[in-house]
């Protein structure tokens, strides 16, 4: 099936990049989409939906770098499985253990030449990613598409399969909560 969607892309490099991506992640994604769902037709339709987002985003996803591109996948396979699972009209407790091991820390590359604003901007970087982590998965992935991998409010709706209002709704609670959460951190930092 994803087969299919990939041979019905028009130019071959993009063909075979995103085969390369369905040959090395394919398994992963049906094994995470797995621990949701236990319909083998509802896995490998959620695979399904991965690639075909990648595919209609193609341009942006292959300018992330791979730890990007993989943790976008399992964001996007994750609430795809959510979405099909609450289409069924059943109600749903996740732990996801695959998402703890897929998350590295970003890597933001400091050109100053000051060790202390080095150091402060590492200090900074680590508590916004931590304050960051600590949101509800609700209000966590908004953030993420649209800061980290610099997303429209439209498509992370689409990703997500929420309203547009809904995304913005979102965001502005979580930067809302950051704000409050990392006040003090940050206070502490500036002494």
């Amino acid at each position: 099936m994803v087969m299919t969607l990939i041979m019905s892309i028009d130019d071959s490099d993009d063909r075979d990049f995103v085969r390369e991506i369905y040959h090395r992640y394919e398994r992963i994604l049906h094994q995470y989409a797995q621990k949701m769902l236990e319909n083998e037709a509802y896995v490998e339709d959620c695979v399904h939906d991965v690639f075909r987002g990648i595919i209609e985003r193609l341009e942006k996803f292959k300018k992330l770098d791979e730890e990007r591109q993989v943790k976008y996948m399992m964001l996007a396979c994750r609430n795809t499985a959510i979405n099909k699972y609450n289409n069924r009209k059943k109600s749903i407790s996740l732990t996801v253990e695959g998402e703890a091991q897929m998350r590295k820390e970003m890597e933001i590359k400091d050109e100053s030449s000051d060790v202390c604003e080095i150091v402060i901007n590492n200090e900074l970087r680590d508590i916004v990613r931590n304050l960051i982590d600590s949101l509800e998965e609700k209000y966590r992935d908004p953030v993420v598409f649209r800061y980290e991998y610099c997303y429209e409010i439209k498509e992370i709706a689409e990703i997500l399969h929420i309203s547009e209002e809904l995304v913005r709704q979102r965001i502005k609670r979580a930067r809302d909560k950051i704000k409050k959460a990392g006040g003090k951190k940050l206070h502490e930092l500036f002494k």
